[in-house]
């Protein structure tokens, strides 16, 4: 006998828990940029002690922006085009043929091939896709039984087509 297993949810949007999953999803760019970015400023400090002001001033600018302004800008904008795409409550249905998702702006349906990665965080699952993107599911609103239950679903259907 085959079962049909569904999970079908609306989800409130939350911007601190997005937020926190595009911290997690950005951490290793954001730690390269914030690595080169530090290695630049210190050689432009070692310039200007050698005497070359003007090129040390623009090694330390370079490195300041690169550690500290990329990564915040990046993230304000990401998180300001992201929040405007969740416009509303998302419903969320997840079976055999993938996760899907709807809300007033947009329907968008992930078949299992396509999702490579699902990382658990609290009150929501991220899954990468193949395109590098990431699908988020809330799970704040569910009860722990039907999260873990999903959780589990999910993992073992990514990624293995």
């Amino acid at each position: 006998m085959v079962t049909q297993t569904s999970f079908t949810f609306v989800a409130d949007p939350d911007p601190e828990r997005l937020r926190r999953a595009l911290r997690h999803y950005f951490q290793r760019a954001f730690m390269l940029t914030r690595t080169g970015g530090t290695v630049i400023l210190l050689c432009g400090l070692l310039v200007g002690a050698l005497g070359e002001y003007l090129t040390a001033f623009a090694f330390v600018l370079l490195g300041a922006v690169l550690a500290f302004v990329v990564p915040i800008r990046i993230m304000n904008t990401t998180l300001a085009k992201l929040t405007a795409a969740k416009h509303g409550p998302t419903t969320h249905r997840i079976d055999e043929q993938g996760v899907f998702g709807s809300n007033d702006l947009l329907e968008a349906l992930y078949r299992w091939p396509a999702l490579t990665r699902v990382e658990e965080m609290p009150g929501l699952l991220m899954i990468v896709t193949v395109q590098s993107a990431y699908v988020t599911v809330g799970t704040a609103g569910l009860d722990p039984e039907t999260s873990a239950a999903l959780t589990e679903f999910v993992r073992e259907r990514v990624g293995r087509a």
